[in-house]
């Protein structure tokens, strides 16, 4: 896994890589405190994949470390490509409430079969409005220790 790779990236000057996935393999990003999700309508993030036929489901997590529904990206734009960015955008209803705070998202291969791996960018949720709310600045130091130290981008040049 690079969370700083620099090979092919959606928008800015880094992408997370995530390589040699056995089946059923999923990446989780987590946030400590959580995100209130009630002035947000979409969580967005750019996606490719390394080999043809990969499916991936998107799952929510919330405050309670509870998992919301999921969502398969086959039915938000269809499946990643490989070697092609694809901008996905999910709406958070389709993930059930979003009355609790929300601490983790995770990214799941369901095909179940060994050695896949997947670029992700732009990761962000979104209002229905730009202008109602910013985006949620994560820094490192909102992570703890026993995760990953993600930051998400905010430097989004269509956001005006």
């Amino acid at each position: 896994m690079n969370l700083a790779s620099n090979v092919t990236v959606f928008r800015g000057a880094n992408a997370i890589s995530v390589s040699g996935m056995k089946g059923w393999a999923g990446f989780y990003l987590h946030i400590t405190g959580g995100i209130n999700a009630q002035p947000f309508t979409t969580l967005r993030f750019a996606m490719t994949t390394d080999q043809p036929g990969r499916r991936f489901r998107v799952f929510l997590y919330d405050d309670g470390g509870d998992l919301q529904q999921s969502l398969l990206l086959a039915n938000y734009g269809g499946d990643p490509a490989v070697g092609v960015w694809k901008d996905y955008i999910l709406p958070l209803n389709g993930f059930g409430t979003t009355a609790n705070p929300i601490i983790g998202i995770a990214i799941q291969d369901i095909t179940g079969k060994d050695g896949s791996g997947f670029m992700l960018d732009d990761v962000r949720f979104e209002a229905t409005s730009r202008s109602e709310i910013p985006e949620p600045p994560l820094h490192p130091s909102m992570l703890t220790s026993n995760f990953l130290p993600i930051a998400w981008l905010s430097n989004n040049p269509a956001s005006g």
